[in-house]
């Protein structure tokens, strides 16, 4: 009905990156904090709208003391994975989603026109990112990985992750 195995996902991906869907959805999956506290004054800060921002929302802190209101601003993307990136976060998502559908670089830079630099170096931080906060965790619930689980990265033989993710020539389409 909607054409070859991924269409459906695809578009479910390209419908959740509508501006008024993409921070609820990675807010809830928990890419973006729900709340954040204020690193001057310890108070719960508030998302507000912000046009000067490419987010269009910024935290912000609204605790008044003395007649004073702290003021303190903190970027949307703070303590998240999105925090390094110049790309929307509608371009990260969309990018991250061909990546971990194992789409060919080609592909890719059809279809969004990503630069083939810009797609190697974003798989290259989305593994070391989830080389530190996600295995770990899945490593906590599970007793032991197996030893075919774990490959190499460059040559080295303790990195958790399989050697095709890291742009291998088979990935450049």
């Amino acid at each position: 009905m909607f054409g070859k195995l991924g269409s459906v996902n695809r578009c479910f991906a390209l419908q959740i990156c509508s501006d008024s869907n993409v921070i609820p959805f990675l807010r809830e999956l928990g890419l973006i904090k729900d709340h954040l506290k204020c690193p001057k004054c310890s108070a719960d800060m508030k998302l507000k709208p912000e046009r000067k921002i490419s987010d269009n929302l910024v935290w912000i802190c609204r605790n008044s003391e003395n007649r004073k209101t702290c003021g303190c601003k903190r970027s949307l993307r703070e303590d998240s994975w999105f925090r390094n990136s110049k790309m929307t976060l509608q371009e990260v998502f969309l990018l991250t989603y061909e990546l971990v559908k194992r789409v060919k670089h080609r592909h890719i830079i059809e279809e969004y026109g990503f630069a083939e630099s810009t797609i190697c170096v974003w798989r290259r931080y989305n593994w070391s990112e989830y080389a530190t906060t996600v295995l770990p965790i899945k490593r906590k619930r599970k007793p032991a990985a197996s030893s075919t689980a774990s490959a190499s990265i460059a040559g080295s033989s303790t990195s958790p992750l399989p050697s095709t993710s890291i742009a291998g020539s088979s990935d450049l389409g």
